[in-house]
């Protein structure tokens, strides 16, 4: 991370906003999920979506996150309007939110401040991810320490935004 010069006040030198160089790898972007794994307190892996996924994370330069996740293989188009059974059991099988994130690059925490979801339980919290680079691969490796679960989310980006 890098704080570039933004004025001299005085004599003094005014820092801006942090900002990444270019060739940094950073969070922004359209990230597609190539891995998900879920381990138990009990060290059993589960791929509760699937061994191919489907999902975005969106994290845009304002700030902003959004974030879908929908199992393999994709559900099958159903008769309009769908029935409340296929709606159920649609919103059990997948997970989505949106918000704003934090990241601190230097510690590997990206935070997801939760706005809205589609599970009421995730609205309104911040979860704290633990992450790093793998090569291009943006790898979120993190746990619940209240339930000894860890989980595991491997994203590669397909989509960059202009500074």
């Amino acid at each position: 991370m890098r704080y570039p010069l933004s004025a001299v006040i005085g004599g003094l030198a005014v820092l801006g906003p942090p900002t990444l160089l270019a060739q940094e790898p950073n969070v922004v972007g359209v990230w597609d999920i190539v891995e998900l794994v879920n381990w138990s307190a009990d060290g059993e892996r589960s791929e509760p979506f699937g061994q191919d996924p489907n999902g975005y994370f969106v994290y845009t330069p304002e700030g902003h996150l959004i974030l879908q996740i929908l199992p393999e293989p994709l559900p099958s188009r159903q008769p309009s309007p769908p029935g409340i059974e296929d709606l159920a059991a649609r919103a059990r099988s997948s997970i989505a939110y949106f918000g704003t994130y934090g990241v601190d690059y230097d510690r590997g925490i990206l935070v997801h401040e939760i706005v809205g979801a589609l599970s009421p339980n995730r609205s309104g919290g911040d979860f704290e991810r633990t992450f790093r680079f793998e090569g291009q691969d943006l790898v979120l490796d993190f746990a619940n320490a209240a339930t000894g679960r860890r989980f595991l989310r491997r994203l590669r980006r397909v989509e960059a935004f202009d500074p």
